[in-house]
């Protein structure tokens, strides 16, 4: 999925958990996907990985941890040394 695609999935999650509570599923994730034609066990897979087990956890963890990898915030060990840069 492109940026895109992933900023339009979290939108449509928000948009509709606004509407109704979150049911600890990824029920609305996967309508997104599904309807979209996107790749939905492989995005779900990343978003489980991400900490978003779930329609709120999605956005609340992999959202945010989407948004830090595209700005570069995210921590990342330096190859040579293994720290922290």
């Amino acid at each position: 999925m492109t940026p895109a695609e992933m900023k339009m999935l979290f939108d449509y999650i928000d948009e509709h958990l606004s509407l109704s509570e979150c049911d600890n599923t990824l029920r609305f994730a996967r309508e997104f996907l599904k309807s979209n034609a996107l790749p939905e066990e492989q995005v779900v897979a990343w978003l489980e990985a991400a900490g978003g087990y779930c329609d709120c956890e999605a956005i609340g963890n992999a959202e945010e941890l989407l948004e830090d990898s595209m700005t570069g915030s995210i921590a990342k060990p330096r190859a040579s040394t293994g720290e922290i840069e």
